[in-house]
């Protein structure tokens, strides 16, 4: 692990008010000068541009202006500055004491920023399992709710003489998953099998629990009723339910849709 107590390459390498690219600029003497390269600062710059294909005007600028030259002493030098993330890459590439130092610190950043994302995950994760378990809580409800008319429905059946009455039951019920999740009752069985649940509910999103609390609580029971009071024929009347509750789903999803 890195000694270095700097918490950004700005307290490695010292910052002037250049910009390039809208980024800080760091002047490449100062930085030639921490990475101690024993190589001639012109040298050092020219090569290290030219092997990793920096852009002038994009990585780094000359100062004051590209070409341009400045008297000092009784030398003529040509002062670069380049954009942070040159610097970090030339740091990170230069093999010297100083060069080692900015790879072990990067190494150390890439650590702690790898914990902060997998426990900020954890705690999104926390948190999405606890809205989901309120959200499956509350959706029991509904279900008795919709369990109650669907029984009703199957009991409406029976007495027009239906000899399959029991099959309404668990048909209402994949109608709830068709009209609530993409790819239906069949990509619930598919969840179900994979992870090893036997109640639909349990492999359902957060999203698909919503709309199937809503569609249980505002449509199903509702339908039932009209049914039975407009004394259709349960053939016809389960037809309807059908139409309501996939209609009734495609709402609720262009609603999520606009939401979103």
């Amino acid at each position: 692990m890195s000694k270095l107590k700097s918490k950004t390459i700005k307290d490695l390498i010292p910052i002037f008010g250049q910009k390039i690219e809208s980024q800080d600029g760091v002047n490449a003497r100062d930085l030639w000068c921490f990475l101690e390269v024993k190589d001639k600062f012109a040298n050092w710059i020219q090569r290290s541009i030219k092997k990793n294909d920096f852009v002038e005007g994009i990585d780094y600028v000359r100062f004051p202006d590209s070409g341009s030259e400045r008297r000092i002493g009784s030398e003529h030098k040509i002062e670069y500055y380049v954009s942070l993330d040159m610097a970090k890459h030339l740091g990170m590439l230069q093999s010297t004491q100083k060069g080692k130092e900015i790879r072990n610190y990067f190494l150390d950043c890439e650590k702690i920023a790898k914990a902060a994302i997998e426990n900020a995950f954890r705690q999104r994760e926390r948190q999405i399992t606890k809205e989901w378990k309120q959200a499956r809580e509350d959706g029991k409800v509904p279900r008795r709710t919709t369990t109650d008319a669907l029984q009703e429905f199957e009991k409406y059946a029976e007495e027009q003489g239906s000899q399959n009455a029991h099959w309404y039951y668990k048909a209402g019920t994949c109608l709830v998953y068709n009209a609530c999740v993409d790819g239906g009752w069949k990509e619930v069985q598919r969840r179900m099998k994979e992870m090893g649940k036997e109640n639909g509910r349990d492999v359902l999103t957060m999203e698909e629990l919503m709309r199937v609390w809503r569609l249980e609580l505002d449509c199903l029971p509702h339908t039932v009723t009209e049914i039975k009071g407009k004394k259709e024929e349960y053939h016809i009347g389960f037809n309807l339910l059908k139409e309501k509750m996939m209609q009734y789903g495609e709402i609720i999803r262009r609603h999520d849709r606009l939401l979103n």
